[in-house]
């Protein structure tokens, strides 16, 4: 994440996967928590309280999803 006094930025990462075996595949999760970096920076340069909770709410939805077995997934 780069971030200066007007602009913001983040980048996913691309990834290969040694389970499907695919290469340069997105990796979706760096890509939702990347969003959630980009809504969570208008909190921190100007405390915008909304930017914060939706950034949250991303994040503990994530969490939720990672720790279910039965909604992880490998492809």
């Amino acid at each position: 994440m780069m971030e200066g006094d007007e602009l913001c930025t983040v980048q996913s990462r691309q990834d290969s996967s040694p389970v499907t075996g695919r290469k340069n595949a997105i990796n979706q999760i760096s890509m939702i928590l990347s969003v959630s970096m980009l809504i969570a920076w208008p909190f921190r340069k100007y405390n915008w309280r909304a930017c914060h909770g939706a950034a949250k709410i991303i994040e503990a939805t994530v969490d939720r999803v990672l720790l279910s077995d039965k909604k992880r997934t490998w492809i």
